[in-house]
């Protein structure tokens, strides 16, 4: 229950992260359009445009933290039980059992 709620959290900052990296990409298709038509020069569009471009590493990287953690939460810490008499013979590897 609490893994389900958890996970519906991380998928929905991952929506809000997806909505802002496709308004950042729409505003970057606008500058370069403009730069292309040659409605504004280089010198106006250069500051905006390493502005949004910063902006959208900064999302992408968010973006990635967000889906490890989510798998992290996926995976299931194994509990490891100590197991009677594997290392009771000194100098003798674990893989070959206890005497008999």
């Amino acid at each position: 229950m609490e893994l389900d709620s958890r996970h519906d959290i991380l998928n929905g900052r991952l929506d809000a992260i997806d909505a802002e990296l496709n308004d950042v990409e729409i505003r970057l298709s606008k500058l370069y359009d403009a730069l292309e038509t040659n409605k504004l020069s280089l010198d106006d569009l250069a500051p905006r445009i390493k502005e949004i471009r910063s902006l959208q590493n900064e999302l992408s990287k968010a973006r990635l933290l967000l889906e490890a953690e989510k798998v992290t939460r996926l995976v299931k810490p194994r509990r490891f039980r100590n197991h009677k008499g594997l290392c009771q013979r000194p100098g003798v590897p674990p893989w070959r059992g206890r005497r008999r």
